[in-house]
C-alpha cells in the first residue's frame, strides 16, 4: 500500500521511539524542517542564533556551541563534533541509538561518527565529491544524456581568450573545482578579464562553458531504493547588486513563479534529472541532491550543476511540504539512511511535487566583514502604513520597527515570535537575522524574508517593497 504523510510520520515515531536524532550544522537553519516529526531530535549548532527562544518555547533540544565556547577561531562542524562541549552533552545519551545529520559531509566529520558509534545520516564523502566538485562533476554529466551548456576542463594556462570566445562567443563562464553560492564562479566579458583570472591562476584546471542567457531555476530531489524523487521547482534569485556583492550569489528561491516554464520544458527537466539520479544511484548515492538549471530564450532548459547534498531550500521546503499534506524529500532521505520501508510511487509523487507552491524567500548578504551589534528582532512582521507604526499617546515609533523609505510611508511592524513559515497568519511575512555578536564575513546572510506567496511581478522584476525591506534591514543592521 502507497504512504501518506500520515503513515509514514507512524514509521517515524515508531522507529525512533528509543533513539535520538542529532543534526549536526554551523547555523541551526540548516537542520530545520523535521524537528517536529521525527522523536527526541537534537540539533548541535555553532553560532548563537535567535531561534534559540524558539527551541525553547517548542520544546526542541538544542547545543548551542557558543553558548559553551564564546571565541571559536574556525566555524567548523568537525571542530563541532570533535570539541570536549558537545562529547559532554553526547554523553547525556550514550546509551541511545544515535543518528546523525550534517548538512554537507567530510571524510573527517564521517569518520568522527564512526567513532562516536553512531549511524550517519548522508551520503559517503567520496561521493559527494564525485558529484560535487566542478571538474568531476562535468566529467559525469557530460556521458549523459542531459542537456548541458557548450564547454571542456581546460587548465588556465594552455588556452587564450580568442580560441575560447570563437568556440563558446565572447561572454562565457568559467568554474573552479570548488565554490558556494555563486563565489567559485567567474563570468568572463572580455580577453582583460580573462588575462586577469589567468595570470591569478594559471596552473589550475577550470570548467569553461558556454553562458545561457535566460532564467535560472533550481530543483530539490533525492535518490531512493524506489525511485527518484523530485520537488520544489523555484526560480533562483540571484545577483541583485542591491542585495549581495556578487554576480552569481544566490539570494533567494520563488517556488509559485513559473513565467519560463511550460510542459514542454517541464517534462524535459524531469525526464533529465531522473536521468542525473539513476546514473548518481549506480555510483552507491542516495539522499538529497540539488540541481542547478537555465531556461534559455526559447524556453530550452540546460543543466548547469549538481548539488550533491541537502539543498540550501530544503528547511524551508520541508515546512512547505508539510503545510500541504505531502511527504517531503527531506523524510523520504532518512528513511533510506535509517531502514525505514516505504512505498511511494515516482510517477505521481513527481506530478503532484513538480506543481508550483505560493511560497517564497529572498536574502540579502553582508557587503563587508564586521560584528553585528544591533540585529532586527526575527519574527513574525506586517507590511503598514506610517500610522500604524506610531503609538498614538506617545508619538513615538513602536519597538522593532522598520521603516522602508526615507519619508517612513511604509513600515515593517512586529508581530509576534516565529522561526518559520508555520509562524506566518494571513497578510504577515516572516523576518530572520542573525544574532548579536554574529561575526560576519562579505556574502553572509545577514536577513531572509519569507512570504507565502510569489516574490515576483508577472515579468519576472521583485516586488519593490522586498527590496526595500531588505535593503532597510541591510541599513538597520549595518
Amino acid at each position: 500500500m502507497q504512504d501518506n504523510i500520515s503513515s509514514l510520520i507512524e514509521k517515524f515515531k515508531s522507529h525512533f521511539a528509543d533513539s535520538r536524532y542529532i543534526y549536526i550544522c554551523n547555523d541551526p537553519e540548516r537542520a530545520l524542517g523535521l524537528e517536529r516529526i521525527i522523536p527526541n531530535f537534537q540539533i548541535a549548532h555553532i553560532d548563537l542564533s535567535q531561534y534559540l527562544d524558539d527551541f525553547q518555547r517548542n520544546g526542541i533540544k538544542y547545543f548551542c556551541w557558543q553558548e559553551h565556547e564564546a571565541e571559536i577561531p574556525l566555524r567548523s562542524s568537525i571542530k563541532l563534533i570533535r570539541s570536549n562541549q558537545f562529547l559532554n552533552f553526547f554523553n547525556q545519551e550514550k546509551d541511545k541509538k544515535t543518528y546523525i545529520q550534517t548538512f554537507k559531509i567530510s571524510p573527517a566529520f564521517q569518520q568522527s561518527v564512526s567513532n562516536l558509534g553512531a549511524t550517519l545520516v548522508n551520503t559517503s564523502a567520496d561521493l559527494n565529491r564525485m558529484f560535487e566538485d566542478k571538474l568531476s562533476q562535468y566529467e559525469n554529466l557530460s556521458a549523459l544524456p542531459i542537456t548541458l551548456p557548450k564547454g571542456a576542463i581546460y587548465q588556465l594556462d594552455q588556452i587564450d581568450y580568442a580560441a575560447l570566445a570563437s568556440q563558446l562567443g565572447s561572454k562565457f563562464v568559467l568554474q573552479f573545482n570548488k565554490g558556494h553560492t555563486g563565489m567559485g564562479t567567474k563570468f568572463i566579458n572580455s580577453e582583460q578579464e580573462f588575462n586577469e583570472v589567468k595570470a591569478q591562476f594559471p596552473g589550475r584546471q577550470i570548467r569553461v562553458a558556454q553562458f545561457i542567457q535566460g532564467q535560472a531555476y533550481t530543483l530539490n530531489a533525492c535518490v531512493g531504493s524506489k525511485g527518484i524523487y523530485l520537488g520544489g521547482l523555484s526560480k533562483q534569485i540571484t545577483g541583485d547588486q542591491n542585495l549581495t556583492v556578487y554576480a552569481g550569489a544566490t539570494i533567494g528561491n520563488d517556488w509559485e513563479y513559473r513565467k519560463e516554464i511550460n510542459s514542454d520544458n517541464l517534462k524535459q527537466i524531469e525526464n533529465e534529472v531522473i536521468i542525473i539520479g539513476e546514473a548518481m544511484r549506480t555510483k552507491g548515492y542516495k539522499g538529497l541532491f540539488g540541481i542547478d538549471l537555465i531556461i534559455d530564450m526559447e524556453g530550452k532548459a540546460f543543466i548547469i550543476e549538481i548539488n550533491a547534498r541537502q539543498p540550501a531550500s530544503i528547511p524551508m521546503y520541508t515546512k512547505m511540504q508539510l503545510k500541504l499534506g505531502q511527504i517531503p524529500l527531506s523524510m523520504i532521505h532518512v528513511a533510506e539512511f535509517c531502514g525505514i520501508d516505504y512505498e511511494i510511487d515516482q510517477n505521481e509523487y513527481n506530478q503532484i511535487n513538480l506543481a508550483p507552491l505560493p511560497y517564497s524567500q529572498v536574502f540579502v548578504r553582508s557587503f563587508r566583514d564586521y560584528t553585528l551589534e544591533f540585529p532586527l528582532r526575527s519574527g513574525v512582521y506586517r507590511l503598514q502604513g506610517d500610522n500604524a507604526a506610531i503609538d498614538r499617546i506617545s508619538s513615538e515609533v513602536k519597538p522593532d520597527t522598520i521603516f522602508l523609505d526615507e519619508e517612513r510611508d511604509v513600515a515593517l511592524l512586529f508581530q509576534k515570535d516565529g522561526y518559520c513559515i508555520d509562524d506566518i497568519e494571513q497578510g504577515g511575512l516572516l523576518i530572520l537575522t542573525p544574532a548579536k555578536n554574529r561575526k560576519l564575513v562579505v556574502n553572509d546572510e545577514l536577513g531572509r524574508i519569507q512570504i507565502n506567496s510569489s516574490a515576483h511581478l508577472p515579468d519576472g522584476q521583485l516586488l519593490s517593497w522586498i527590496r526595500q525591506a531588505l535593503i532597510a534591514i541591510k541599513n538597520y543592521q549595518s
